[in-house]
């Protein structure tokens, strides 16, 4: 029998806190899977649409332990259609299809999670202060997961070019993580002097100045192009996968390296390799770390069996039968 998961059945994981310890530990696994080549990371591929610029993402992913999954979603610019974000699991034995789950909330745990999980191995002692620019779903989701990873947070800053974002974001955050959130009136009020600072900006150039970065913070960035080259230089840098960052040369590490300011070498670790004691997170509690998030296919899986296993256990979804038993 294949499990539906809806929108509905899975919300409740999604928006609850109280359950993300689960996906914690389910992202955890898989940066390990991977270090330890049990997982490997997949290519995506984009299927054309009708339509300039609309291609449908098919991103495969896998591991022992989780099987293996398929995320499907649209990529044409804004989008609300509903039945868009589609996620499918497998069973890594036979192939057999286990669940078929919606993937607008479940992505952005998928996104989210890992960020809370950088926070919590890179973030200097005590940190107290975020800052976060940018006030989408994956900015809400990330802030979340860094409350949930640093419990001592008191205070969160958050800026969007559009007021009325930023003001509904801090009045919405302030009720779900329980702490102040405060809309300021541009980047540099909402980075400098924080602990850590979140880039989940949809800016297609650089948000984040090393001026406004306080020496010991963490800086995590999830996009191309938005920090500026300055703040890799001088940070100790932390990837979530080398290939992701230095083969395929995003912005702006594809600038340095074409300058000759900085190389491959300049990745001090991975985050698999400090999740396992291999490599220190940070040298010093005054060291700015910058942590560089692409996404990793492995986490899809991750996801898909943590939200899996959770409405087994809970009694959610409904079933059916694609073949005729």
């Amino acid at each position: 029998m294949v499990l539906l998961l809806t929108q509905a059945d899975i919300r409740p994981l999604a928006e609850d806190s109280s359950h993300l310890e689960g996906a914690f530990k389910a992202i955890e696994d898989s940066f390990r899977e991977h270090l330890r080549g049990q997982a490997s990371l997949y290519a995506g591929s984009d299927l054309p649409l009708t339509g300039p610029q609309r291609t449908l993402r098919v991103l495969p992913s896998g591991s022992p332990a989780n099987g293996a999954g398929l995320r499907l979603n649209p990529l044409v610019g804004r989008l609300d259609n509903p039945d868009s974000f589609v996620n499918l699991l497998f069973d890594g034995s036979n192939g057999q299809l286990l669940c078929l789950m919606a993937g607008d909330d479940i992505n952005v745990v998928r996104t989210a999670v890992p960020a809370g999980v950088g926070a919590r191995y890179l973030a200097p002692d005590g940190a107290r202060v975020v800052g976060m620019l940018g006030t989408g779903r994956q900015s809400r989701g990330q802030l979340i997961a860094l409350k949930h990873a640093l419990p001592g947070i008191e205070r969160v800053r958050v800026y969007s070019p559009t007021k009325d974002h930023r003001t509904a974001y801090a009045e919405e955050m302030t009720r779900r993580v329980g702490v102040p959130v405060e809309a300021v009136d541009n980047e540099r009020l909402a980075a400098e002097g924080a602990d850590v600072i979140g880039v989940t900006s949809n800016a297609k150039e650089p948000v984040l100045q090393p001026a406004w970065v306080r020496p010991g913070a963490l800086v995590i960035s999830m996009s191309a192009g938005q920090i500026a080259p300055e703040v890799v230089l001088g940070s100790r840098v932390v990837v979530a996968s080398r290939p992701e960052v230095v083969e395929s040369r995003r912005e702006p590490y594809r600038s340095l390296i074409a300058d000759g300011r900085w190389s491959a070498d300049g990745v001090a670790a991975t985050m698999a390799e400090v999740i396992e004691g291999q490599k220190p997170g940070r040298l010093s509690q005054d060291q700015t770390v910058l942590f560089e998030m692409p996404g990793m296919s492995v986490w899809d899986t991750a996801v898909m069996r943590w939200a899996y296993d959770w409405a087994l256990a809970n009694e959610l979804g409904s079933t059916f039968h694609l073949t005729t038993v």
